[in-house]
């Protein structure tokens, strides 16, 4: 029989309490500031509990306020929204990879300067896939770079769970931090969530089944694949309050070069309405991707990539981020573009602290 680390609770809670449901995702290829947007929305609305399925395959930077100045938050497995000061619990779904030694070194990181998280339970679902070095070893291989991957074991992980093969976490040697609980008490704890932020990863368009495979991500960028990675009641799609974040110049993870810098292989195309250019054509520095840090690929707005996210996810409201790098003449057009699609752009980011965040 497997072994769970079955909550302590006083009282089990199996009525449905109120909630209020904040989901971040992203509208374009990724990297459009969801971190930033996850560490504000937990300090304006300090959550108690915070939702993620993420796998190590990408990485999530905010920064936070203290008294000895702004701290940095760069994570591929913990969450951002932990500086909320009344989290309870944090909570990784069964559609979380979950590389437990890098969640331990951004958990202990993050516990020496957030010491509320001393009091705050980890709740892993049982059904989480374990990564492996077999994992990174299967994507190890050019074709994988090939296709933009990252080459964490990411994807090969999630085949070997649909091949009935590998490590769930409940049968896995895990740290005590980390509490495995069944679907049961799952659903349970969930039910406990009075303000609930869920974080997810990657882009809307790099999903599997829009339009860009094979350089893609290897399943959906939406808070319908949410609900079947965090394994959420239906009611929950109900009363989200979905925050789509999007940026000013869209990006793609980097090309591939070989030793004398000719191009192997690209990253994938974009929208027939935008075209790539350089982040000097704009007057910024080159940004580099959190986990494999190579240079991004920079790409105007596209009309045609925010309509689409917008008819497919019905965002609540657009989180619109790197308007420093427009002049105020181009983002109003970008702005009046995302209404004209019927999104409702209700914050704007003009760099990466909270203090440059401006509610409309």
């Amino acid at each position: 029989m497997p072994k769970y680390n079955w909550p302590d609770f006083d009282s089990v809670i199996d009525e449905e309490v109120p909630m209020k449901i904040i989901t971040i995702v992203d509208a374009q290829f990724g990297s459009t500031g969801k971190g930033l947007a996850a560490g504000y929305f937990a300090e304006k609305y300090e959550p108690d509990t915070i939702m993620t399925a993420w796998a190590p395959n990408a990485g999530h930077t905010s920064f936070f306020k203290t008294e000895e100045g702004h701290r940095e938050l760069k994570h591929t497995m913990l969450a951002n929204g932990i500086v909320s000061k009344r989290l309870k619990r944090l909570m990784l779904g069964p559609g979380t990879v979950l590389n437990i030694e890098a969640f331990m070194i951004e958990w202990n990181n993050a516990i020496q300067i957030l010491p509320h998280l001393k009091d705050v339970a980890v709740y892993i679902h049982e059904a989480a896939m374990v990564l492996t070095d077999e994992h990174r070893r299967m994507e190890a291989s050019e074709e994988h770079a090939k296709i933009g991957s990252t080459r964490k074991g990411s994807g090969a992980a999630l085949m070997m769970k649909i091949a009935r093969k590998g490590t769930l976490a409940v049968d896995s040697e895990l740290p005590p931090v980390m509490n495995v609980v069944d679907a049961h008490w799952w659903n349970t704890i969930v039910n406990m969530g009075e303000i609930v932020q869920i974080e997810g990863a990657q882009g809307f368009s790099l999903g599997i089944n829009r339009g860009f495979w094979p350089k893609c991500t290897s399943r959906e960028c939406t808070p319908q694949q949410l609900m079947v990675d965090l394994d959420l009641p239906r009611r929950f799609l109900k009363d989200m309050h979905v925050v789509g974040v999007a940026r000013t110049f869209p990006i793609r993870v980097a090309n591939r070069y070989d030793a004398d810098g000719n191009m192997t292989e690209s990253s994938g195309p974009c929208y027939e309405d935008q075209r790539e250019i350089t982040f000097e054509d704009i007057g910024v520095e080159t940004e580099y991707t959190t986990v494999t840090k190579l240079p991004r690929r920079v790409f105007t707005f596209s009309q045609a990539q925010i309509k689409e996210f917008i008819e497919i996810v019905e965002p609540d409201e657009i989180f619109l981020n790197f308007a420093n790098y427009c002049d105020p003449s181009a983002l109003n057009t970008i702005i009046h573009g995302i209404e004209q699609s019927g999104g409702r752009v209700a914050y704007i980011g003009r760099g990466p602290l909270n203090e440059n965040v401006e509610e409309k």
